[in-house]
């Protein structure tokens, strides 16, 4: 199931970043990049994260705000609109076995090693991606 929330882009002022991006359902999650796509890339990966801490937390996610009503809203003007399409965590792992070359599996292995992260993650991170 994927849902589909409005994301607000900004012109940054700062040297570290070029564009801000802000999300109105979930205030305090706010991403930047230096280039837009890589804003917005970052962006998507913060929301879910975002999603998994309140998750974390007992919360329950906010239904997305319609694009409509965000770009009725005085607040939010200069702002760019963008729709972030993600598949929210559920907050439940589930076993599988999958089958997969065997160099490949040497390269995803090396790629999540570096990141800091497992095989799963790995997977779940560019599952999520191209899905996006």
């Amino acid at each position: 199931m994927f849902l589909t929330y409005v994301a607000l882009i900004h012109k940054a002022n700062k040297k570290s970043a070029s564009y801000g991006v802000m999300f109105p359902d979930f205030p305090g999650c706010v991403c930047a990049g230096r280039k837009l796509d890589k804003a917005m890339q970052n962006a998507r990966q913060g929301l879910v994260l975002h999603m998994e801490g309140l998750l974390n937390e007992g919360e329950v996610l906010p239904e997305p705000t319609s694009l409509e009503d965000i770009i009725a809203n005085p607040e939010y003007k200069g702002a760019i609109p963008c729709l972030i399409h993600v598949v929210p965590p559920t907050g439940h792992l589930k076993r599988v076995n999958i089958s997969i070359d065997a160099g490949l599996l040497t390269e995803v292995d090396h790629a999540a090693k570096a990141l800091g992260k497992n095989r799963s993650e790995y997977l779940a991170d560019a599952a999520r991606q191209m899905l996006a």
